[in-house]
């Protein structure tokens, strides 16, 4: 019991202190809502790419530590300083798919794949909620992209692990590959 409550102080600690980083770094590059809620600066382009690398890091250790929602507020802040952080975006659809909110999670892994179409852990994660809703043809889509980009990275091998664990996959694999042979034979 005092492990989780521990944890819990932890996670809380944790939380603020990267709210609190946040509001710092926004405060640092003079972020301001402009008018419709669109994020304004006094600053430089380049200093608000730092500052989204910088919240992007946090919200990814967030998300790593198991804090999604942490995480989620963090990669906010990350895309409203540069919304053309691709990593950004997949690491926040990730916080949204482990939440369970899986509209939201495909369209920020759809705007991130936009971005940067080679974005591989959106690649990944969004092959992962295709497989969830069984969607076979899509996962395997992002799987053979994954192959053409990165070859065996981390995210081509957790997609392939999924695939190749579910029932029934042996099968669909030997008629993929038989089908695969008889279009090479021009037959």
């Amino acid at each position: 019991m005092q492990d989780k409550v521990e944890q819990s102080g932890r996670g809380v600690r944790r939380r603020l202190a990267a709210l609190a980083l946040t509001g710092a770094m926004a405060a640092g590059i003079g972020l301001v809502a402009g008018p419709g809620g669109a994020v304004k600066a006094d600053g430089t382009a380049r200093e608000y790419q730092l500052v989204s690398r910088d919240l992007t890091r946090l919200g990814s250790e967030a998300l790593q530590a198991g804090d999604a929602d942490t995480a989620r507020h963090v990669l906010e802040s990350a895309v409203a300083a540069d919304p053309s952080n691709a990593a950004a975006f997949s690491l926040m659809a990730r916080a949204y798919q482990t939440t369970g909110d899986e509209p939201r999670a495909r369209k920020f892994y759809g705007t991130a794949l936009v971005i940067d179409p080679q974005e591989t852990s959106a690649l990944g994660w969004s092959g992962e909620l295709d497989l969830a809703g069984n969607d076979l043809t899509s996962a395997q889509a992002k799987l053979d992209r994954l192959a053409r980009i990165c070859g065996e990275c981390e995210s081509y091998r957790r997609l392939k692990d999924m695939m190749d664990d579910r029932p029934g996959a042996a099968a669909q694999a030997a008629d993929l590959d038989r089908m695969r042979g008889l279009e090479g034979s021009g037959g």
